[in-house]
């Protein structure tokens, strides 16, 4: 068959406000999965079928909650638009493989930089004003530069990026802290209007569960071309 049938059971949860994901009364949640490609799955399966399943255990959600709140502190108004940003530089910059993410192409500016200016973009095409640019990254340098490139427009992520598995030799509670510090990223990121999105599993993530609709994401694909960045890999760092 070109398809397979794959029937989630649920008890009728309803998904979160924030998510694109339609609440349903029914008890099961039909899912087609293409057998040659999962590409059409992530936007309306993956992340809603997660959404009937789970929600958020005491913790995760004590740890989103502490983060929110201090993002809202910092915008200091109610109902703040947002644009959620993601910058992976790539596994090697954390000491735990040879890819460099973002960093394996020639950006004329630095990255910080051009997707903050993605993000911009992005929010004139949702029709959005004032947005916050949510800001997260596996880098702390492109975090930081990206809130000195557009100050009290962008907010980076307050989360240490940690490697789960470099933390699992760090015991119990560190490894707990890596995870909910990521997690809090990505629930957060899925509360967005929109997202520039790295070429990552990060990113796919935050966008199932998200739900973002079509048009209200920009890939880094698009966001390269948006900044004239060769798709050839040049590999010269500029952060």
């Amino acid at each position: 068959r070109k398809h397979q049938s794959v029937v989630v059971t649920t008890n009728s949860k309803t998904t979160p406000e924030w998510t694109f994901c339609k609440t349903s009364a029914s008890a099961a949640l039909e899912v087609w999965v293409n057998q040659t490609s999962i590409l059409p799955m992530p936007r309306v399966g993956l992340g809603c079928v997660f959404w009937h399943l789970f929600s958020m255990g005491s913790l995760l959600e004590e740890a989103v909650g502490k983060e929110l709140r201090r993002l809202r502190a910092w915008e200091g108004r109610s109902n703040a638009p947002r644009i959620a940003v993601h910058v992976r530089t790539g596994d090697k910059t954390m000491k735990v493989g040879s890819s460099l993410g973002v960093l394996e192409y020639h950006w004329p500016r630095p990255v910080a930089h051009s997707f903050v200016d993605c993000a911009l973009a992005l929010e004139r095409r949702l029709g959005l004003y004032n947005s916050t640019i949510f800001f997260f990254s596996d880098s702390l340098e492109v975090k930081e530069e990206a809130e000195r490139y557009l100050p009290g427009r962008v907010y980076a992520s307050k989360t240490s990026a940690k490697h789960t598995d470099r933390m699992r030799s760090h015991g119990r509670q560190a490894l707990h802290n890596a995870l909910s510090g990521a997690l809090s990223d990505v629930f957060i990121a899925a509360m967005a209007s929109g997202m520039v999105a790295s070429r990552s599993g990060f990113s796919d993530i935050v966008i199932e569960f998200g739900g973002f609709p079509i048009g209200s994401t920009i890939s880094q694909l698009e966001c390269m071309a948006m900044n004239n960045v060769s798709a050839d890999h040049v590999r010269t760092p500029n952060l």
